[in-house]
């Protein structure tokens, strides 16, 4: 129960506040006295949306302040789990000029959401936007859910989350067949570039050896023109002895003598080593120079055999050695994107096994929602009856959706269908309903509702929009019903209702400016005054004061 609300700085409230009380409290007053203004701020209090308009010229910050007494074991138990112990609650909810919004409970700052949370299951306030969702078939759907109770909104969360999940592994598989599909092409690639540098049959140093023999083979004649002379000066003939040959006589000739001295027989051993090195020199000249040739066509080859290897080295490294590198962590990466992508099956695997448990989990939920909703036609057929529409006809129209098609919602569609006049036949509530037919129907789905969820006060803003009369009355004795068991603050204009309340306040705004908002609990005459008011406005009579009294039945 909401046991107090102060207001400051909303709009052009600079000040006010008021006790409430249990049972039905009424706020009454001129047409633009400023009541809606109470409902702006504790829907703002509730965690409602924020607009810097709001804030007044009254100073830099709106603030609302309330204390919430929980007087019942369920919702003592669920602020607890929210980590409130404390069965009094006081909420606070700040806005500055800036548009920085903050809110307090129990002193201890919380974020604006948790707020939100923590108070939707005490206090249930019906504005115009609620009362035009209600033709909204998700609106219904809601309702529906919220009626059934606790286990269909286990059910749902459940759904919802199951659903969730299903959707981050649906957007995993797609991903990893992407790349899958980009592993194809990449697998493609490295077998290209495996096969290209295979087929080169590249040896190390190839390149440098090839390097030489290109060389060789340009400058072929000039080398062989340069050892033709070396090997005719080392083993030339005829009249004109090659030099090799006339050492190898002065070395025979001398080596005779080797053993009459020391220094002879070395002359001797240095001049036999250098024979045998320039014999050597000589038959490696011979065979070199017999080697050597020019041939355009071999050219050719060795210079496309470069170009081979100049192509790889653009491609897959600087040098041989890095080329085969390469070619060895090419046969590395292809047999790892060969290898048997498990992650994708398992994934699968638990993408089936979700839809059978959503279907299992949202089977239920459908069974229970045809339930209950057979059920809640009853009932609101009965409020209705209760409230001015004898003949009405309201029910629920579901239509299945299969599982290809899943929502957050689970796989129905509700939509309430509605007929007052006797004969027709019922359609969806918005193309039916007038707006007292709708204020009627949702103060009886806020009446039923409340009872299954056990909240603790009900605020109606235009609950009594488009009636007025019998129907009027009919309104008043629900809300004074529904009192009994909750905590009702009502806006209303209608003198009956007034009439039915227990606890009654007057909304006055100041004629001159700042046209300053004031509220005042009424008693006694005062509130015969401001219900007479309501009924025949400024021409008050004995007859309407007493009518009046009537309504107030002996309470002033």
């Amino acid at each position: 129960m909401i046991e107090n609300i102060w207001i400051k700085n909303l709009a052009i409230v600079k000040e006010l506040s008021c006790e409430l009380e249990g049972g039905l409290n009424v706020f009454t007053g001129e047409t633009g006295a400023g009541k809606s203004l109470v409902v702006d701020a504790i829907s703002f209090l509730l965690g409602g949306r924020s607009q810097i308009e709001m804030v007044g010229n009254y100073g830099d910050e709106l603030r609302v302040e309330a204390s919430l007494i929980i007087d019942d074991q369920d919702s003592r138990v669920r602020l607890q789990e929210l980590g409130l112990d404390d069965p009094c609650l006081y909420i606070m909810r700040t806005l500055s000029k800036d548009g920085r919004s903050k809110a307090r409970i129990n002193g201890k700052t919380v974020p604006v959401g948790f707020l939100k949370d923590t108070l939707s299951s005490l206090v249930h306030l019906h504005g115009q936007q609620e009362h035009e969702a209600l033709v909204l078939p998700s609106y219904q759907l809601d309702y529906i859910d919220r009626y059934a109770g606790e286990r269909a909104l286990i059910l749902r969360a459940k759904g919802e989350s199951l659903l969730s999940e299903r959707k981050e592994i649906a957007e995993k598989i797609s991903n990893l067949e992407e790349q899958l599909r980009q592993r194809e092409r990449q697998k493609d690639i490295l077998q290209y570039e495996i096969n290209e540098i295979e087929s080169a049959r590249l040896k190390e140093n190839e390149d440098q050896l090839l390097l030489e023999e290109k060389t060789l083979l340009l400058s072929g004649l000039q080398i062989k023109e340069s050892l033709e002379k070396l090997q005719e000066t080392l083993r030339g003939e005829g009249p004109k002895k090659g030099f090799l040959n006339i050492l190898e006589a002065h070395s025979r000739e001398i080596a005779q003598f080797k053993t009459r001295s020391d220094k002879l027989g070395s002359f001797s051993s240095r001049l036999e080593n250098i024979v045998i090195e320039l014999e050597d020199l000589s038959w490696e000249c011979n065979s070199f120079f017999e080697g050597l040739e020019f041939d355009p066509e071999k050219l050719e080859a060795v210079e496309e055999r470069l170009d081979v290897v100049a192509r790889l080295k653009r491609k897959y490294g600087n040098t041989i050695p890095q080329i085969l590198d390469y070619l060895e962590r090419a046969k590395e990466s292809l047999r790892s994107l060969e290898s048997v992508d498990l992650e994708i099956e398992n994934l699968i695997s638990r993408k089936e096994q979700i839809e059978r448990e959503l279907r299992d989990v949202l089977g239920e939920l459908r069974a229970l929602r045809r339930e209950k909703a057979k059920e809640l036609q009853l009932r609101i057929v009965e409020g209705l009856r209760e409230l001015g529409i004898p003949t009405s006809i309201f029910k629920v129209e579901f239509q299945e959706f299969p599982l290809e098609e899943l929502r957050s919602s689970g796989l129905d569609r509700a939509e309430f269908w509605f007929n007052a006049n006797p004969g027709e036949m019922e359609k969806p509530i918005g193309k039916v309903a007038s707006g007292g037919e709708l204020s009627r129907l949702m103060l009886v789905m806020k009446s039923v509702l409340a009872d299954v969820d056990r909240v603790r006060a009900l605020i109606f803003d235009e609950v009594d929009a488009g009636i007025g009369g019998k129907v009027g009355e009919a309104v008043a004795r629900k809300l004074k019903e529904i009192s009994r068991n909750h905590q009702v603050i009502c806006i209303t204009h209608l003198p009956q209702i007034a009439g039915a309340a227990d606890v009654h306040f007057a909304i006055e705004k100041s004629p001159e400016p700042p046209n300053e908002v004031k509220v005042k609990k009424l008693e006694g005459e005062e509130r015969v005054k401001e219900i007479a008011r309501m009924l025949a406005g400024s021409k008050i009579t004995l007859t309407v004061l007493a009518h009046a009294r009537e309504l107030l039945g002996g309470k002033a």
